[in-house]
């Protein structure tokens, strides 16, 4: 099966696989989001976390003044920067 979608404007195909794996998502793949305001990182954090996990919550990290690293509901992984 394939799926072609769009996540703020950028497009993004997914596509299964036949061959049977021992493996779900992992935090190795992400999208990486640059945020354009303090609000929008705070939203998105929270939202995509709502039934998921935190790896790295919101913060200053050094490397960026506000980064959260999360993983939604479905085990997919979102690095959110504040751009």
């Amino acid at each position: 099966m394939k799926a072609s979608f769009k996540v703020a404007g950028q497009s993004v195909m997914c596509t299964d696989s036949f061959v049977h794996h021992a493996f779900s998502f992992t935090p190795s793949f992400s999208f990486f989001v640059i945020c354009d305001s303090e609000g929008e990182i705070r939203r998105m954090a929270k939202t995509l976390a709502e039934g998921g996990s935190e790896l790295m919550p919101l913060n200053n990290y050094g490397f960026s003044t506000l980064f959260a690293w999360v993983n939604d509901r479905f085990g997919v992984s979102w690095q959110l920067n504040l751009g």
